[in-house]
């Protein structure tokens, strides 16, 4: 018995260790870090594109969508390269994705998702008459949290990076109201229903 124990946890960590690849960390513009197990870059007719695999199925991103790539054991290689003067130096760029990536950790889509939740679900107690304003108050809820989302302030990094810190909050909680904003509609019919 004590032998199929320690053969079944040889077995177990042999399996373990062999599962657990190196990782390439893919950074894109917009602050998110994809894992994935392996990646190319490929070209058709001068669209260059990242093939990679992540859990197991291949998946892909334009190049021009890619900060830069990290492989185990190397430095990273950054392919974010400004087409005109318009576009951000390339350390002004890094500063932007390291806030957007900053700006991805915490939560922040509790509060937005409830305020509009509740906002919109209030509406199912106006009167049949009356119930064509219940779109309204959703749209208007989300309009003011993109509003007041951009008006966080933070005093760390240059201004590119809290530039990128604030949109990435923004564009979470904006997100988070529109999931608030369906599920309260749903609430809303529900509750007007019952009442009416």
């Amino acid at each position: 018995m004590v032998h199929k124990n320690i053969i079944l946890l040889a077995t177990l960590l042999i399996l373990s260790v062999l599962s657990i690849q190196a990782q390439v960390s893919i950074t894109t513009l917009n602050g998110d870090i994809i894992k994935a197990s392996s990646y190319k870059i490929s070209e058709i007719d001068d669209f260059q594109e990242v093939m990679y695999q992540k859990n197991g199925k291949e998946r892909s991103l334009g190049l021009e969508t890619i900060f830069s790539i990290k492989e185990p054991d190397k430095s990273a290689s950054i392919f974010y390269k400004p087409e005109s003067d318009q576009e951000l130096a390339v350390e002004n760029m890094k500063s932007m994705v390291e806030g957007r990536i900053a700006g991805n950790v915490g939560d922040v889509f509790l509060p937005s998702f409830l305020l509009t939740f509740s906002a919109t679900a209030a509406t199912g107690f106006i009167e049949s008459g009356q119930f064509f304003v219940a779109p309204v108050v959703p749209l208007c809820t989300t309009i003011t949290i993109g509003l007041f989302s951009r008006k966080e302030k933070i005093t760390e990094g240059d201004e590119f990076y809290r530039e990128g810190f604030v949109e990435k909050r923004t564009r979470r909680r904006i997100k988070a109201s529109l999931w608030g904003a369906a599920a309260g509609l749903v609430g809303s019919l529900a509750i007007h229903k019952i009442m009416y």
